[in-house]
């Protein structure tokens, strides 16, 4: 056989086997929940890849999702876990459960009234517990959903911080983005926002550290 055809043919065997389901191994049975360590070392790497991605997906696109965005992202987070590790692992309901279960559901909010805007240095170090603690953090990993800082993460903030409603806070995000717009003020915000994070997490940041003056 020609060396080339040979070649050919493996490659394709190849694709065959990137494309083949694996079946997730439980090996711990135990009563309530599933946790990804009760699976086989190849389930739990992928299963903390989709886990990391889904959360980095859900803070910064959203926080408080309906069934249909949470299996969107779900979806978005198991394909980017099968290229990352090259595993095509079978999604079952259980499986699921243990990713979307890392949700922010637990983020409460009451219905007071708003209050304070931007209070940057208050803001900024709760970013920095919350998502640059470390080189290691998903913001750092995942920057590509961090830079610059996304607006439903702010607001999640805001919401925690100030009480009030998620929506309620979003709203004032774009009345203020859109007062703002000639200037282009909220985006400088937030690339400072990430920016100054990731000096707080011992990394340098993806582009040059901007100056932000917001006036009174």
């Amino acid at each position: 056989m020609a060396p080339a055809m040979k070649q050919h043919q493996e490659s394709l065997k190849e694709d065959v086997l990137e494309t083949t389901v694996v079946k997730a191994q439980k090996l711990v049975e135990h009563e309530g929940c599933s946790h990804t360590r009760d699976y086989d070392n190849m389930t739990q790497e992928f299963m903390m890849t989709a886990i990391r991605e889904y959360h980095a997906c859900l803070c910064t696109k959203a926080p408080m999702p309906d069934h249909i965005v949470e299996m969107s992202l779900l979806d978005a987070s198991w394909v980017q876990a099968h290229k990352a590790t090259g595993v095509n692992l079978d999604r079952t309901l259980q499986l699921a459960k243990i990713v979307t279960s890392r949700g922010l559901q637990h983020m409460s909010a009451d219905e007071d009234g708003q209050r304070g805007f931007l209070k940057v240095p208050l803001i900024q170090k709760i970013i920095n517990t919350m998502w640059f603690t470390n080189k290691h953090n998903d913001s750092i990993r995942f920057h590509k959903h961090f830079k610059p800082f996304p607006y439903p993460a702010l607001t999640l903030v805001l919401t925690v911080e100030y009480c009030g409603t998620y929506n309620s806070h979003l709203k004032c995000l774009q009345v203020f983005e859109e007062a703002m717009k000639t200037h282009n003020v909220l985006q400088a915000i937030c690339m400072r926002l990430y920016e100054v994070g990731c000096i707080h997490s011992g990394t340098a940041p993806f582009s040059t550290l901007t100056e932000v003056t917001v006036s009174a």
